[in-house]
């Protein structure tokens, strides 16, 4: 969709990934409190949801369609090892080593 979307990969590079995403309609700094904690022992991947935080986006990407194909993207672009999950709605990954 041409949009630049921010995200942050920080932590533990062989720990179990957990992925943060901009709750509504805030941006992934309001994680910044625990990020350090849960860095230590995890790999974390933040994104800032289009529209949303510091990534781009208009009206056009403000519905569930548009935000759920661009997250669809976004974690297909992880390296191969990585496994999707869904919990509770919400995304995880794993990572097979």
């Amino acid at each position: 969709k041409g949009l630049r979307i921010r995200y942050s990969v920080a932590g533990n590079e062989s720990g179990p990934a957990i992925l943060f995403l901009s709750p509504l309609p805030q941006s992934i700094r309001c994680f910044e409190q625990i990020w350090p904690s849960l860095a230590k022992k995890f790999r974390l991947i933040g994104l800032d949801l289009p529209g949303f935080g510091r990534s781009e986006g208009g009206h056009e990407v403000m519905n569930t369609e548009a935000q759920s194909e661009i997250l669809d993207v976004f974690v297909r672009g992880f390296p191969s090892g990585w496994t999707r999950r869904w919990h509770a709605g919400c995304a995880t990954l794993r990572h097979s080593s």
